[in-house]
């Protein structure tokens, strides 16, 4: 993989040329973090009707919008009432092709209750996680085991004592309740605020666990960021759109805008599905990241090349691609990772897949049946990859 940085590079990077400035490098850690998963996680139990917490079909302490409940990896919320109640959804990301802009959220907060409540909307295919003092409760998403209704989760901790707790899903959320005695506080994200935009290697695909399980998330686990927005749009790119919305990579930037978000790293990968000609797609490309670095004008944004897979009978093409890219999109840039030129890529090697093995190159176990998406083990791969070349990049 190539890595260039388009401006200087020191400890602490100095206003670049054409106004332009990146973040310090205090937003990195100086080596990859390891996932923590706990020895002894909470018990969780899904319950309908009364609140398991206080016995009211109320939240009596913490709705979404009490400001107890840090809102992280989203940067707004809407209300959707279902039946009677209130339930929140994210909305500061495109429109999908089915013309949905919700997306994985998360909330952080701490608590000194020995059990919580959560009441969800748990959508069809909805699943969620928890992390409890930075530890994963579960590396996989777990499944409510309903659809289509508002159901509590309960989570028993086993004692009452002070605690962060982090509720990461991709429903909807009217709040979280506790006990009338006990406390809760909201507790400020980790790391910076990041956006990744892209595709369905960036959105997620049926290879993988949960829209919350990508690459993004991975990378945000190895460098201590809590605060990561997923904003990737399947079958989109630099210029087409999909079920005829805003969604290309203008739309996206867009959604982000109108929403009020204001990262502090934007990383973006577009392109996979892009059919038009190199010269047009690079065109796009440079509309885009213009537009990012005129809205953004102190992020750190980068470029992510394209995603693709198919191993060498692929590399050539998409090098051209990728390098057309590349060059239009440098003054606005701070870094390029690129995918398709240098040493040690791609990020996927062989042409094999999951179901239709080659025993050659890491797709065979990273590549889904589809021969096209990344499997969960293939998000957990990009997403340290991705981390540790930031990190590369930006050395001490």
């Amino acid at each position: 993989m190539s890595l260039k940085i388009n401006g200087p590079s020191s400890a602490t990077y100095a206003p670049r040329t054409g106004g332009k400035s990146v973040r310090r490098r205090e937003l990195f850690p100086s080596r990859l973090l390891t996932r923590q998963v706990m020895a002894t996680p909470p018990t969780f139990t899904i319950v309908s009707g009364n609140s398991p917490i206080n016995a009211a079909n109320t939240l009596a302490n913490t709705p979404v919008t009490s400001g107890l409940l840090t809102l992280a990896g989203a940067d707004a919320l809407i209300p959707n009432t279902i039946g009677n109640t209130a339930m929140f959804r994210r909305s500061d990301r495109a429109p999908d092709g089915n013309n949905r802009k919700d997306g994985p959220v998360r909330f952080i907060f701490g608590t000194d209750a020995a059990s919580i409540a959560v009441n969800v909307y748990w959508d069809s295919g909805a699943t969620y996680r928890v992390l409890v003092d930075d530890q994963y409760a579960m590396l996989t998403p777990a499944s409510p085991g309903v659809a289509g209704s508002t159901r509590w989760l309960r989570i028993d901790f086993g004692s009452a004592k002070p605690r962060k707790v982090v509720f990461e899903t991709n429903a909807a959320v009217q709040g979280v309740d506790i006990p009338p005695t006990a406390s809760i506080w909201p507790i400020v994200a980790k790391g910076p605020k990041v956006v990744c935009f892209g595709d369905s290697y960036t959105g997620g695909s049926n290879g993988n666990d949960s829209s919350f399980t990508t690459w993004p998330s991975i990378m945000g686990d190895h460098l201590g960021w809590e605060n990561i927005s997923q904003s990737g749009v399947g079958s989109t790119g630099v210029l087409v759109t999909t079920g005829g919305f805003a969604n290309n990579a203008a739309g996206q930037i867009a959604a982000a805008v109108a929403a009020g978000v204001t990262p502090e790293i934007v990383v973006a990968s577009w392109g996979h599905n892009d059919t038009d000609t190199n010269a047009n797609i690079a065109a796009g490309a440079a509309a885009a990241f213009s537009s990012m670095r005129t809205q953004w004008p102190n992020a750190l944004i980068v470029f992510l090349g394209h995603f693709w897979v198919g191993g060498t009978a692929q590399q050539a093409s998409n090098q051209v691609r990728e390098n057309a890219m590349a060059a239009a999109v440098a003054p606005y840039a701070d870094l390029s990772i690129l995918q398709a030129t240098g040493t040690g890529i791609p990020f996927f090697t062989g042409a094999g897949k999951v179901g239709a093995t080659t025993g050659t190159g890491n797709s065979d176990a990273y590549v889904y049946s589809d021969g096209v998406h990344p499997t969960q083990a293939g998000h957990d791969y990009l997403g340290y990859r991705i981390a540790q070349k930031l990190i590369g990049a930006l050395a001490y």
